[in-house]
């Protein structure tokens, strides 16, 4: 019992001396910035504010690159196959070919294809979004890699990416 009073008193005294040198450094520490005088607040003051300034122009410049590179999923004015709509068709029923193992088996369906039309007209990012099989899969993405240049999704009047998507019907006669 009287070890463990000890002990505690030990632990007490131990306690209040770092509290103690808490505080007195917080006072030392307090002085001597009140001795650095008002020259040195100001060029604190003066480093804080370049620092904010750079770091304004990082984030400016972080944004404006991330507008650049965003894709958009609906733009003021859409991409366009070279045509329109119509002309899209033709070329897909035109290129368009069964896949002989899905004949055999009776597969159909309509496979969805997205991919973006970059701000120069090119197709890029191919991905099946709803798929059926992956011959038709296949085919799909093929007649995309085909497609000729695209005249490109416009946002203010600047090209910009624009993801679109083409279904692809295959049905057996």
């Amino acid at each position: 019992m009287k070890r463990q009073k000890t002990m505690a008193g030990l632990l007490a005294c131990l306690f209040m001396g770092m509290c103690l040198a808490v505080q007195a450094g917080n006072i030392v520490g307090n002085n001597h910035q009140a001795l650095r005088g008002d020259t040195a607040v100001d060029s604190e003051a003066a480093r804080r504010a370049r620092m904010k300034a750079q770091l304004d122009a990082e984030l400016k410049a972080e944004q404006q690159q991330a507008e650049e590179e965003k894709v958009y999923k609906v733009a003021e004015v859409a991409p366009e196959f070279p045509g329109g709509i119509q002309a899209l068709m033709n070329f897909i029923s035109t290129n368009l070919k069964y896949p002989k193992v899905c004949q055999e088996n009776g597969t159909q369906g309509r496979v969805l294809v997205k991919f973006i039309v970059r701000k120069d007209g090119t197709i890029g990012n191919i991905r099946v979004a709803r798929s059926v099989d992956p011959f038709l899969d296949k085919e799909a993405i093929r007649v995309v890699k085909a497609m000729p240049r695209w005249k490109p999704g416009t946002q203010g009047g600047k090209p910009v990416d624009v993801e679109y998507t083409v279904p692809f019907m295959f049905r057996l006669g």
